[in-house]
């Protein structure tokens, strides 16, 4: 096995990167940086306020969003996901203006 995977497997045995461990389904880690994005998201959930996610491709954005709605009132809904990179620029902007 290659010493990379190695530490990998063994990271992923530890309790603290559990996928599942405090509701944070396939969110792993277990970095000060993680435990307060994780700290905002028991916050920002049980509210009704809007949440913007930024980040770059492939840092987890989703899974935040995710995570963000099974804390929240609305779990028992469905999670709609939308991908706003795909909405052309005038069609996003004349629904927002029409909201």
């Amino acid at each position: 096995m290659h010493p990379n995977n190695v530490i990998l497997n063994e990271k992923s045995s530890e309790p603290d990167c559990d996928p599942g461990k405090n509701g944070f389904e396939g969110i792993v880690g277990s970095s000060p940086a993680l435990g307060r994005v994780l700290d905002q998201i028991r916050t920002v959930a049980p509210t009704d306020s809007t949440v913007l996610i930024e980040g770059e491709t492939g840092t987890g954005k989703e899974l935040i969003a995710h995570a963000i709605h099974m804390h929240s009132r609305r779990r028992g809904r469905p999670f709609i996901k939308l991908n706003c990179a795909a909405i052309p620029f005038g069609a996003a902007r004349k629904r927002a203006v029409r909201s």
